[in-house]
């Protein structure tokens, strides 16, 4: 049991079923899993205590349901000749501690260990059965606030990442990522005070001549909950390059997005449906207005592009059913196996 590790104590990681778009972002080799995974949309949850956290929380419900392994399968539409695409191994305290992707057929495996204050130290990956190595290393201030990530490679670690600073608040006020040693991306946050909540001005400046046109400054605002409501992106010659707007349900998540980028323009509803114990069983977006998508002419207006259907079991997620304008795209079995 790695519960008995002193390195390994109370691991915080993501919940499985919500994808939030969060600053500080991963390296390329969780970006290349990423591909394998099937939950496609993004439940856009974006509150302002976010910027500058772990990705890393604890999952009560694997706790509360003392789950030992979650086996993620794509299945054919009947649900049968089924294949494995990932396995998260949690032990008897609800702690996540291995991870396993399957990248046509081939096991990657993710590690993960701690500190003696419960913080994400060190990642380790391993391919087949090589040798692990070390992936990505965390650094904390006294405060718990995550400063430094470092990446690693198969011959050698660890190169400097990105580098974070705070306020006297605990509040994100800089983001420097590193290429190669030397300053790639520098970000810096400003918060405002506003009557009707938080705004938060981001300026992004790259450091490469050859990408300098593409430094931007965007400033957010938050309602009362803390939730994005409006973001207004301005270019580098300070004029406005694209406006976005957000609403969300009483349960946070994202129910209209409206954007507008010149003379294009976005607008998309999202739908979500709960049984009586507040499981998420059907999720809707559907395309009410828009010129462009994916670079592609939009012709899918007042059309559902994208809908879920969740089949759950005692409180666990047993079956997803992904339809993408229409047709079935991929259908997902999820089975559990527990602690006595």
């Amino acid at each position: 049991m790695n519960s008995s590790r002193e390195d390994a104590k109370t691991p915080r990681v993501c919940n499985p079923s919500v994808i939030s778009l969060r600053l500080c972002g991963f390296a390329g080799k969780l970006f290349l899993l990423s591909l394998i995974q099937t939950f496609l949309f993004v439940s856009t949850n974006i509150a302002l205590g976010q910027f500058g956290e772990s990705e890393y929380t604890v999952d009560t419900l694997m706790l509360t349901k003392h789950v030992k392994i979650r086996t993620h399968k794509k299945c054919d539409e009947n649900c049968n000749n089924c294949i494995v695409l990932s396995k998260i191994y949690y032990d008897d305290l609800g702690r996540k501690d291995k991870e396993v992707s399957f990248v046509a057929g081939t096991p990657w495996s993710t590690y993960y260990y701690y500190n003696k204050l419960n913080e994400l130290e060190t990642e380790y990956t391993q391919l087949n059965d090589d040798p692990k190595y070390i992936t990505l290393r965390y650094k904390y201030d006294k405060e718990g606030h995550l400063i430094e990530y470092l990446r690693g490679f198969p011959e050698s670690c660890c190169e400097l990442m990105k580098k974070l600073e705070y306020n006297s608040e605990g509040k994100l006020v800089k983001e420097v990522e590193y290429q190669n040693g030397k300053e790639y991306i520098q970000s810096n946050y400003k918060y405002l005070t506003d009557t009707g909540g938080i705004k938060l001005e981001l300026t992004t400046n790259y450091q490469i001549n050859f990408m300098k046109d593409m430094n931007e400054q965007v400033i957010m605002s938050f309602n009362k909950n803390n939730f994005l409501s409006k973001s207004v992106h301005f270019n580098k010659d300070g004029k406005i390059s694209n406006t976005e707007l957000y609403e969300f349900n009483k349960r946070g998540k994202n129910i209209y997005y409206n954007s507008l980028n010149g003379n294009k323009k976005r607008e998309v509803k999202y739908e979500y449906t709960y049984d009586s114990a507040g499981n998420e069983i059907e999720y809707k977006s559907t395309e009410l207005e828009g010129d462009v998508l994916d670079h592609k002419t939009l012709e899918l207006n007042g059309v559902v592009t994208a809908r879920n259907i969740m089949t759950f079991e005692q409180g666990l997620l047993r079956k997803r059913i992904q339809y993408i304008n229409g047709k079935i795209e991929m259908y997902a079995n999820f089975e559990y196996e527990f602690y006595k």
